[in-house]
């Protein structure tokens, strides 16, 4: 089909790409905060506080209370760090940029967070589909067989320690690339030199908070 092109592009690259408004904004930061929250219902800390919240407000508004509350917390972090990042980047420059909106640099570099979310998804869920892509190998082997056998276990014999390692790698990893994809949407923004890391400060902050939450969350099941 004359219509039907395919083509090759290195990975992450789309992450440095302007979001087309602010609702999307809205959406890609509310995914990498869900793609948190679910991870952190799992640990003795969220029990704690759903436990007392559902004490003070009632049973029913115990966990969209929390999600809420940490979905504005993560909003409002992000809006700011957008807002603060033109002042810094052009208003110390001295610079004319009267069409500079907060809305425009969160567009900008709202893409840039996606890494650090895929990466602790893959980091938090991966031995979760191991385990379950081992079982699929058991059936299948067992039928094709005609016979049942010892279930296949993908994981087994890696040591805790390995495996907590290659949690943290990957989270690591996702927060790198996405301070270099910030770092190329603040010099494509602000022009390079000090504009640039002037305006890229304000988004290093969360993504560091971030990255730390991340590494809190995996390792609650070593911890807890």
């Amino acid at each position: 089909d004359a219509d039907l092109a395919v083509s090759v592009r290195p990975p992450w690259t789309g992450t440095t790409r302007p979001l087309a408004d602010a609702s999307l904004v809205a959406f890609v930061v509310a995914t990498v905060y869900t793609v948190s929250f679910d991870g952190f219902t799992a640990t003795r800390t969220y029990r704690g506080l759903l436990a007392a919240v559902r004490e003070s407000l009632g049973v029913a508004a115990g966990s969209l209370t929390l999600y809420a509350l940490g979905l504005l917390a993560f909003l409002v972090t992000f809006v700011l760090a957008a807002a603060l990042a033109d002042r810094l980047a052009i208003g110390s420059s001295g610079r004319s940029r009267p069409t500079a909106r907060w809305s425009d640099a969160a567009a900008a570099f709202g893409g840039t967070v996606v890494p650090i979310a895929a990466a602790y998804e893959v980091a938090h869920n991966y031995p979760y589909v191991a385990a379950n892509l081992g079982q699929t190998v058991t059936v299948v082997r067992d039928v094709a067989l005609g016979a049942g056998g010892e279930p296949v276990r993908l994981l087994a014999g890696v040591p805790v320690s390995v495996f907590w390692w290659s949690q943290v790698l990957l989270v690591v990893v996702g927060h790198l690339v996405a301070v270099v994809a910030a770092h190329r949407v603040a010099v494509r923004r602000y022009g390079g030199g000090s504009s640039a890391r002037r305006g890229h400060a304000p988004f290093v902050v969360p993504m560091v908070g971030y990255t730390v939450l991340s590494l809190w969350i995996v390792s609650q099941p070593l911890a807890g």
